[in-house]
């Protein structure tokens, strides 16, 4: 006999929320979807490899490309004015991976890659079932080598003579 499920006694899943600090990921995953509007979208999925507390935990990354104008990014200036573009572009450049053939081939071939991230905590704002819900997003992105990982963010770490706390994160920006 099945069991039921007590369906209203289960918490969300949230997902694990990392600290904020620069961590060197791999790129796990990168492929070309659609946005929950229907937008064109890269989805990236990082697993950390550094600092070792958070080691194997995993970080998601969506580069929205699409626009209400143009869902499926088909014209060159919406790939221009997107800002998902802008930090897809500067991942795969900090990443080493070559910026030739169809993004399909660009993904495939930053598979493995490694990068590092500034990621910071922000909160959702917008109205809706996820308001006020932490989660993570990567502020600046770097090569391997150019920052050591760990510690606090890059930015707050920056101020002399300021608290270590850094100034709250907008989302879109890199």
């Amino acid at each position: 006999m099945s069991k039921q499920v007590p369906w209203d006694v289960i918490p969300e899943n949230t997902g694990v929320v990392l600290p904020e600090q620069l961590y060197k990921l791999e790129i796990d995953n990168m492929e070309e979807t659609a946005s929950g509007g229907g937008k064109y979208m890269i989805k990236g999925t990082f697993k950390v490899l550094e600092p070792e507390a958070q080691k194997g935990l995993l970080y998601f990354e969506n580069f929205v490309i699409g626009s209400d104008d143009d869902l499926g990014a088909d014209d060159p200036k919406t790939w221009a004015n997107a800002v998902g573009a802008k930090i897809w572009k500067q991942v795969i450049d900090k990443a080493g991976v070559p910026k030739t053939g169809a993004v399909d081939l660009v993904c495939s071939q930053a598979k493995g890659q490694q990068v590092l991230a500034e990621i910071g905590i922000e909160v959702e704002q917008k109205e809706g079932k996820y308001k006020g819900t932490e989660r993570n997003r990567a502020r600046r992105w770097y090569r391997v080598g150019e920052r050591p990982v760990g510690g606090a963010p890059v930015s707050a770490a920056a101020a002399v003579g300021k608290p270590a706390t850094p100034p709250p994160f907008r989302p879109g920006q890199v």
